[in-house]
């Protein structure tokens, strides 16, 4: 947004990062962009058309986080919105044109104890700032990419569970929620 990029979280080994920052395209430049609660990786960051960035899930010190935080462009502020139902992470974050965001799959824990690959999918309702479930697609999978068509479905695309990696592709139907199979690509990858 505005020639900026956002950098949000990450890790060096030693350490996960929590502070965030903004590097303007124009004059090369990073700037401090604030910091969001606790430092994670493989987390989503959404950017929306309220001009806010939407951070979803991730992992960080020996925990997977459901919490979620919108960081506002216009004040370099970061607040806390509601929590995901499903902590995870390497999950797919799709803005719709709906208004929702559809984050799909990942590494998480549904019961809170024990991570598992999910191929569970929730809705962020950017006007409410709410969650909802969604349909599900059939295999569990982290590592996938998720792509936004113009006919109104996201396509699913590879991805994996362990070392098991997917050929197959489903498409999700944004006014159903519901998933299909369609073609499969020659080859699985994450």
């Amino acid at each position: 947004h505005n020639n900026k990029v956002l950098l949000t979280g990450g890790w060096d080994i030693s350490s996960y990062y929590s502070d965030c920052q903004l590097y303007n395209v124009a004059t090369g430049i990073w700037t401090a962009a604030g910091s969001f609660n606790v430092g994670r990786v493989f987390h989503t960051t959404t950017l929306l058309p309220n001009n806010k960035v939407l951070l979803a899930g991730g992992y960080g010190p020996s925990d997977i986080y459901s919490d979620c935080q919108l960081y506002d462009v216009t004040v370099n502020t970061w607040s806390n919105v509601s929590s995901l139902a499903i902590a995870r992470y390497n999950h797919t974050a799709t803005l719709l044109p709906t208004n929702k965001v559809l984050i799909a799959g990942g590494t998480g824990m549904p019961d809170g104890t024990f991570p598992m690959i999910q191929s569970t999918c929730e809705l962020y309702n950017i006007t409410s700032t709410t969650w909802a479930t969604t349909g599900s697609f059939t295999l569990p999978r982290d590592m996938h990419k998720a792509i936004l068509l113009p006919i109104n479905k996201v396509l699913m695309i590879g991805g994996g569970i362990d070392s098991s990696y997917y050929s197959d592709c489903q498409l999700y139907d944004i006014a159903s929620g519901r998933w299909t199979n369609t073609n499969s690509m020659s080859l699985g990858r994450i």
